[in-house]
Parts: structure tokens; C-alpha cells; sequence
């Protein structure tokens, strides 16, 4: 409950899509919300370690995770 209550407070870290993601790549609104989200799971660590994105409708969570990853990756955040 507490983690939950920072998530909700926490500030909002700077939000840019990765560099290496291809131009030809659209993000829907509640794929820019979920990766905004796991932005700001990841800024809270370690008071938060581990996140879960879970619906059974194809709304693209493997696409929000490695967009996610390459954004951890180009700000040094995770080894390669």
C-alpha cells in the first residue's frame, strides 16, 4: 500500500521515446501511459522492485516492456 501511495506521488520523470525505436513505430495513448508508468516504477527502486502490466486483450505489453528496456538501456539505467 505504501509503495503504491509513492508510485501515485512520485515525480514524473522526464518522458522521451528511445532514439532506436523506429519512426515507423505508433504508440497508442494507453502504451505511452503504461511506459510512463514503468518509468516511474523503475525511478523508485529499490522501494519498488518489480512491476507487472497484465490483461488478457492484446493491448500490446510486449511492445511497452522493450520500448521500456530501450529507454532503461540508452540512459545507461541497465547493462546491455
Amino acid at each position: 500500500a505504501a509503495a503504491d501511495e509513492a508510485a501515485r506521488t512520485a515525480p514524473e520523470p522526464p518522458f522521451t521515446l528511445p532514439e532506436s525505436l523506429s519512426e515507423s513505430v505508433t504508440l497508442k495513448r494507453h502504451q505511452l501511459e503504461g511506459i510512463r508508468w514503468l518509468g516511474r516504477c523503475a525511478a523508485m527502486a529499490p522501494a519498488r522492485r518489480g512491476a507487472l502490466l497484465a490483461d488478457d486483450m492484446g493491448l500490446g505489453k510486449t511492445l511497452q516492456i522493450l520500448v521500456h528496456l530501450a529507454r532503461l538501456i540508452e540512459r545507461g539505467g541497465i547493462a546491455d
